[in-house]
């Protein structure tokens, strides 16, 4: 899966659209805007930004947003997106590692990430979170989904969901993420959150402290 994923970012992002609606049911977009009522601002960056729909929506809603991403050909595909509603020159993406987030420190008020890869658990990642974040700065991730229908198509949709690792979150992790978001400087809260009549999300809030 890491090989499958790996291209999807890369040489196969053109398709990634297509992908994410079709092991989705169209309810891509519907799920990553699930985390928008937990972002606050007004500066945000966003990590693993792919084709940019997320930028889009933090942007109609007022914040400055930024998006930082590793790979080349979904920076492309952010900017033909974010430029169908915003001059070219107000595009802010940067290509780059979430290990080293090219920003001063405390200049964000949220780091925002929707179905990130296993990138956003390691510690230099959320060392360089908490260091970026303001003193009262959040983390907010989405970290899984779920069809909660019975019909055939969520019942498929579920067990390709497990299959790629995206839902629901692994037996385990979560007890994970709470420690390494404690040992990082954070304190974490998980929320699940229906997304529609039949699916539902999990996403962690991480409230940077002062030690960290």
């Amino acid at each position: 899966m890491r090989f499958f994923f790996h291209h999807l970012y890369h040489s196969l992002a053109w398709s990634y659209d297509l992908v994410a609606w079709s092991v989705s049911l169209g309810k891509w977009d519907t799920w990553v805007a699930s985390v928008l009522p937990f972002v606050t601002g007004p500066y945000v960056l966003e990590l693993g930004h792919g084709p940019g729909h997320l930028q889009v929506l933090l942007r109609k809603r007022g914040y400055c947003a930024i998006g930082l991403d590793e790979s080349a050909q979904m920076g492309r595909l952010a900017r033909r997106t974010l430029r169908r509603s915003e001059p070219a020159d107000m595009v802010c993406l940067v290509r780059g590692l979430a290990g080293a987030i090219p920003l001063p420190g405390q200049a964000v008020d949220t780091v925002v990430a929707t179905f990130p890869s296993e990138y956003i658990g390691q510690m230099d990642t959320l060392a360089e979170i908490h260091r970026t974040l303001k003193p009262d700065g959040r983390l907010v991730v989405l970290i899984s989904s779920q069809f909660t229908g019975n019909g055939l198509l969520p019942r498929l949709a579920r067990l390709l969901f497990q299959v790629t690792g995206q839902s629901p979150a692994p037996e385990g992790l979560l007890p994970l993420v709470e420690n390494r978001l404690q040992a990082t400087g954070f304190r974490g809260q998980f929320h699940q959150v229906a997304a529609g009549p039949d699916s539902h999300v999990l996403i962690v809030v991480a409230q940077k402290t002062l030690a960290g």
